[in-house]
C-alpha cells in the first residue's frame, strides 16, 4: 500500500511540473533543500557592476571631453565594445590581445579587403579579411574581437580618400587618433577602476566576516571547511573558495592574498585559525 501511494504521488506530482521522490520513499520521507539567497554576494556583484559601468561611463565621457578640448579625435563607436572588454573584469586584460588584434587587423585583413574586393562581393570580402585574422590569433594565441572592425574602418577610409597619398594618410591618422591614444587612455582609466573596485570588493568581504567574528563556532567550521590541506592553515586559494561558498563572494586570487599578507603575522603567505579570526575582528 504504501509503495502504491508513493507511485501515485509520484504521478501526481509530475502532472503538476513537479519532482516527486525517490520511488519507494514516502512523502513525508523527503526533504526538499531550501537555496537561500546569498545577499552578500549579490550586493558585491552588484556594487562591483555599479562602479564597473560607471567607470565606464566616465572613461568614455572623459574621451569625448578631451576630445573637444585638444580637437584630436580620441573616440570612435567600434571602441564602445573595446570598453567593454577592459571594464568587464576586474581589471582589464593584457594589452597584448589589443595590440596584436591591431597590427593583423591593419595589416592583413586590411589588405585582404582591398585585394579580394576586386574580385568577390563586398560581403565576402569582408570574410576573406575575417578569416585571415582568425589564422593572425591562432597563430599567436591571442584573441581581441573588437580589432576585427578596425579593417572595415580602413577601408572606408580608403573609399573616402581622393588619391593614394590621401588614404595613407587617412589610414595611418585613424590608427593613431583616435584608435591606439584612445585605446590607451581607456585602458589605464579601466585599470584606475580595478584597482577602486578592488578595494571595494576586499572592504565588503571583510564586513562580512565580521559579521560572523561573535561566533566562534560558525568561524571554526568555515575555516576546518575549507582548509583542504588539513595542516591548520588557509592560504590564499582556500581563502577565496571559503569567500566564494560562505559568503558567496567571488574575489581574485590576487586580491586574497592581500587578505591573507594583512593579517599573516609569522610571513608563511598562510592564515591559522587565530589570524583568520583577526580579520573578521579588527580592522586591517
Amino acid at each position: 500500500g504504501k509503495l502504491k501511494g508513493c507511485f501515485f504521488r509520484c504521478w501526481i506530482g509530475r502532472l503538476h511540473n513537479c519532482e516527486g521522490p525517490p520511488l519507494g520513499f514516502p512523502m513525508a520521507d523527503v526533504k526538499v533543500p531550501e537555496k537561500p539567497a546569498n545577499k552578500s554576494g549579490q550586493m558585491l556583484k552588484a556594487v562591483d557592476a555599479l562602479l564597473a559601468g560607471f567607470g565606464l561611463f566616465g572613461g568614455i565621457a572623459f574621451l569625448g571631453y578631451l576630445q573637444t578640448k585638444t580637437g584630436y579625435a580620441l573616440f570612435a563607436p567600434p571602441m564602445m565594445a573595446s570598453g567593454i572588454i577592459f571594464f568587464a573584469g576586474g581589471s582589464p586584460p593584457h594589452p597584448q590581445g589589443f595590440l596584436m588584434g591591431t597590427l593583423g587587423s591593419a595589416t592583413l585583413a586590411y589588405f585582404a579587403v582591398l585585394l579580394f574586393t576586386k574580385v568577390l562581393p563586398p560581403v565576402a570580402a569582408q570574410g576573406s579579411a575575417a578569416v585571415c585574422l582568425l589564422m593572425w590569433y591562432k597563430a599567436h594565441e591571442c584573441v581581441f574581437p573588437p580589432a576585427a572592425v578596425l579593417a572595415g574602418t580602413l577601408t572606408a577610409a580608403s573609399v573616402n580618400a581622393g588619391t593614394d597619398k590621401l588614404m595613407a594618410e587617412d589610414v595611418a591618422w585613424f590608427l593613431v587618433f583616435p584608435w591606439l591614444a584612445g585605446h590607451g587612455l581607456l585602458f589605464y582609466l579601466a585599470k584606475a577602476m580595478g584597482w577602486v573596485r578592488a578595494k571595494v570588493r576586499v572592504k565588503l568581504a571583510l564586513r562580512q566576516l565580521r559579521s560572523l567574528a561573535d561566533n566562534d563556532e560558525v568561524l571554526r567550521s568555515i575555516f576546518n571547511k575549507f582548509d583542504t590541506s588539513g595542516d591548520g592553515k588557509l592560504d590564499a586559494t582556500e581563502v577565496k573558495v571559503a569567500l566564494r561558498v560562505a559568503l558567496g563572494m567571488d574575489m581574485s586570487i590576487e586580491e586574497c592574498e592581500k587578505m591573507v599578507s594583512a593579517a599573516d603575522q609569522d610571513g608563511g603567505n598562510t592564515l591559522d585559525f587565530e589570524e583568520f579570526k583577526a580579520i573578521c575582528t579588527s580592522h586591517l
